[in-house]
C-alpha cells in the first residue's frame, strides 16, 4: 500500500509541477483566483488531483493511478463555467515562434521565453 501512495503522490506531483513553476503554489498569483479560489487552492495543493495548466488555461482531474488527465469544463466548487482553454492558440504561437509543430522536445521548449509556460501569454493578448 505504502508503494502505491508514493507512486500516487509521484504521479500527482508531476501534474502539479507547470502549476509551481507558475505560481509558486501560490493560488492567489493566478489572475483567475478572484473566480475560482477554491479551484486554484485544489490545484496549488501537491496532493490534490486538481491540476491547473497555467499556459494552456486549463483545468483537468488526474487520473490518480496513471499519466492521464480529465479536462474539466465547470468548477466542481461553484459550478461555474471555466475560461475556455487557450490550447489552441498557445500551440498555434509555439508553432509560430519555433518553425516546428514538435513542442514536445526539450530543445524546442527550451527556447521558449518563459511567459509560454505560464498565464503571461494569454493575459497580454488579452485571450
Amino acid at each position: 500500500m505504502e508503494e502505491f501512495e508514493d507512486r500516487l503522490l509521484a504521479n500527482l506531483w508531476t501534474h502539479n509541477r507547470g502549476v509551481l513553476q507558475a505560481l509558486g503554489l501560490d493560488p492567489r498569483r493566478s489572475v483567475l483566483f478572484d473566480d475560482l479560489p477554491e479551484l486554484l487552492a485544489r490545484a496549488c495543493d501537491p496532493q490534490s488531483p486538481v491540476i491547473y495548466r497555467p499556459a494552456l488555461r486549463e483545468f483537468a482531474l488526474a487520473e490518480l493511478s496513471g499519466g492521464t488527465a480529465l479536462v474539466i469544463r465547470h468548477c466542481p466548487w461553484s459550478g461555474k463555467l471555466l475560461p475556455a482553454s487557450v490550447s489552441d492558440d498557445w500551440f498555434d504561437l509555439l508553432t509560430a515562434e519555433l518553425g516546428t509543430d514538435d513542442w514536445r522536445t526539450e530543445e524546442a521548449r527550451s527556447r521558449l521565453p518563459e511567459a509560454y509556460f505560464a498565464e503571461d501569454w494569454w493575459i497580454a493578448r488579452h485571450l
